[in-house]
């Protein structure tokens, strides 16, 4: 009976590991593999080009703008909405080349989402769906600071 005792605490613990820390990240992840098909089957890739060429000329002009900028403009119809987001927020390149990126997650969770710009956006490094459309995933720690959210 004495063996069993800790044997048993152990079995707890363990199960409690499962659910509190556990099961959110393989049930994000999940919900990540969902969103990418239901984007490739729902959304037209041009129309979400347009809508984010439109963002990015929606706010050519704004001085606060750094290497990443958030808005609050919500995401075409179609895009996942969800706890986790999307953020919505621009962002600039090195070479000065912008584009809008979409990200669900961050935090404990990793960062997924979107990369969307012209049709000569090339990020080597990611997932194509179309020229300038790329699905990403990084660690949750590179949240960009100035989210405002979506």
């Amino acid at each position: 009976m004495k063996r069993r005792l800790p044997l048993a605490l152990f079995g707890i613990l363990i199960i409690t590991y499962i659910a509190v820390f556990a099961w959110p990240v393989l049930w994000y992840r999940h919900l990540t593999r969902q969103w990418e098909t239901q984007i490739k089957s729902q959304q037209n890739p041009e129309e979400l080009q347009a809508w984010a060429t439109n963002l990015l000329a929606l706010y050519k002009d704004e001085t606060s703008r750094g290497d990443f900028f958030g808005v609050t403009n919500r995401p075409p119809p179609g895009i996942p909405i969800s706890k986790y987001g999307p953020c919505v927020y621009l962002s600039k390149r090195a070479d000065r080349q912008e584009y809008v990126q979409l990200g669900w997650g961050g935090g404990f969770l990793n960062l997924w989402g979107m990369k969307i710009g012209d049709t000569n956006l090339v990020f080597p490094d990611e997932e194509i769906w179309k020229p300038g459309i790329y699905f990403f995933q990084s660690p949750g720690d590179e949240t960009p600071p100035s989210i405002k959210g979506s």
